[in-house]
């Protein structure tokens, strides 16, 4: 009896040592899968002679907004950063990709103001222009979202409001421009609950559920890159795609709950798009 315990014993570990080296294996080479693009990526900006890193950096950044003209350049157009909405862009675009979402559901019309509200969030957020102007295009977008929660839905009310929750406890609302914004989605909630208080959108359980989840991601993502920046895997986001990954895979969403991620990464996505855009038009800039 002791044998035959010791027996099963020993296999027992036995097949947890090799499942533990086959999980470092994967893991090993899902990390060198990563890091070969990344020094893809690298060489080949190298060669487009977008980057010669220890030239720009002593170069002044002269703007048409007079924004950053006679400064050194903007921490937010440095290399790391350029690395992380490049690949990042190609690892959101994936994500995109493989979300099955019923296609009625999506339309133009619907993407319009995601795609417009991810494209000036980065802008807003960089500091190229001043204050009027970017003031000027939040409003627009303001604009955009009321015509949206009228005319079509207000699933945007929900991924502008989780958004913010993680921005404000994480301690990153410190512009005037970003205050403006989260004071607007509130006055909006405030309004759109009043007026439709019997058929709101949080009164639906899935609607409350998912709103809750994607809220702890984005707060949980926020934190990481404000405390815990020196990991690549917080400032990369790479969090944000775990979580997010593991939101729509492990639980058992519904049509509406998947639509309302979908939604959110079309906004993250178009968000890195303008950042890696920017980072691109600007380095070339400086470059000449």
């Amino acid at each position: 009896m002791v044998l035959l315990f010791l027996t099963y014993a020993f296999f027992a570990y036995f097949s947890l040592f090799l499942y533990r080296i086959y999980f470092s294996l994967i893991i090993a080479f899902v990390m060198r899968c990563f890091n070969g693009v990344k020094h893809f990526l690298e060489k080949m900006f190298i060669r487009l002679n977008i980057f010669s890193d220890s030239q720009i950096e002593k170069t002044s950044l002269t703007n048409v907004s007079g924004n950053l003209q006679n400064k050194q350049i903007n921490k937010y157009f440095d290399y790391d950063r350029f690395i992380k909405y490049g690949f990042g862009l190609v690892r959101m675009g994936l994500m995109l990709f493989f979300i099955k979402i019923n296609s009625n559901f999506i339309s133009l019309e619907r993407l319009l103001v995601y795609i417009y509200l991810g494209f000036i969030g980065a802008i807003v957020n960089v500091k190229i222009f001043n204050f009027n102007i970017n003031m000027m295009l939040l409003t627009i977008g303001g604009v955009f979202c009321i015509n949206h929660i009228y005319m079509i839905d207000s699933i945007i009310l929900l991924c502008l409001a989780k958004t913010f929750v993680g921005d404000i406890i994480a301690g990153k609302i410190d512009t005037i421009e970003w205050k403006s914004a989260v004071l607007f989605t509130l006055i909006s909630l405030i309004i759109h609950f009043t007026i439709n208080f019997q058929h709101h959108l949080f009164f639906s359980y899935e609607c409350f559920n998912i709103f809750i989840t994607i809220s702890l991601i984005q707060l949980i993502t926020e934190l990481g890159d404000n405390y815990l920046e020196h990991y690549i895997f917080f400032r990369h986001r790479y969090s944000f795609e775990l979580m997010t990954l593991v939101a729509l895979y492990m639980f058992d969403l519904n049509e509406f709950a998947k639509l309302i991620i979908f939604y959110d990464l079309i906004m993250c996505f178009c968000y890195r798009l303008s950042n890696f855009l920017m980072i691109l038009f600007i380095r070339k800039q400086l470059k000449k």
